[in-house]
């Protein structure tokens, strides 16, 4: 299975929120904040692919939003970012066969769908945790801002009408299975209810429960 990891665009999130008790004199000597205490992100998409199978991990921030969103966010070269990124490695959104989300945070989800609600990934299959999906729509207070729930559960619903909407109900298992190569699962709850982390026999995706290297 070859393991290969794009960077469709970066964003910038306050510095303070996201190493939390560590005082900014200490996380600042690992990454400079700018006039505002934001800290600049990569959107890293993970792509595995098989004999058969072109498979995402997470599919980045997205083209939908409005230009105060981006300004706040500081997102840079949004619209068809992930599709532009995929080009370098020669692959059109047509070729993605499978997309596992590993939460429904608007920076992992945002690429799936256009502005205009259709369908990104036309021949793919989603994989979301069905826990997940269902604390996405009623989720704590510090945790709401993160859904865009009008964005994706649309799309996700197109999905489902396709039968191509793999909803996850354990804590861990195996994803899928592409002639022994296979792509399993763990479930954490550090970072939102029901991440689920993919690996293959080398690599696992740890999403957003260690976001940075400095973490």
């Amino acid at each position: 299975m070859k393991t290969s990891v794009i960077h469709p665009s970066t964003f910038k999130l306050d510095g303070g929120a996201m190493f939390g008790i560590i005082p900014k004199p200490m996380w600042e000597k690992k990454i400079k904040p700018d006039e505002f205490n934001r800290i600049l992100m990569s959107l890293r998409v993970v792509l595995f692919e098989t004999k058969n199978k072109k498979i995402l991990v997470d599919t980045g921030i997205g083209s939908y939003h409005s230009d105060k969103f981006k300004e706040q966010f500081a997102i840079s070269e949004s619209d068809f970012a992930l599709e532009k990124a995929l080009k370098t490695k020669n692959i059109t959104p047509e070729d993605i066969t499978d997309i596992i989300l590993t939460h429904l945070h608007f920076d992992h989800v945002g690429g799936i769908g256009t502005k205009n609600g259709e369908l990104v990934f036309k021949n793919a299959t989603i994989h979301v945790h069905k826990k997940h999906l269902e604390y996405s729509q009623n989720a704590t207070l510090k945790d709401q801002g993160s859904f865009h729930t009008k964005h994706f559960l649309p799309l996700l619903d197109k999905y489902k009408e396709l039968g191509r909407l793999n909803l996850l109900d354990e804590l861990e298992g195996e994803i899928l299975n592409d002639e022994n190569e296979s792509i399993n699962f763990k479930a954490s709850f550090g970072h939102t209810p029901y991440m689920i982390h993919p690996y293959n026999n080398e690599y696992i995706y740890m999403a957003d429960l260690v976001p940075m290297r400095h973490h």
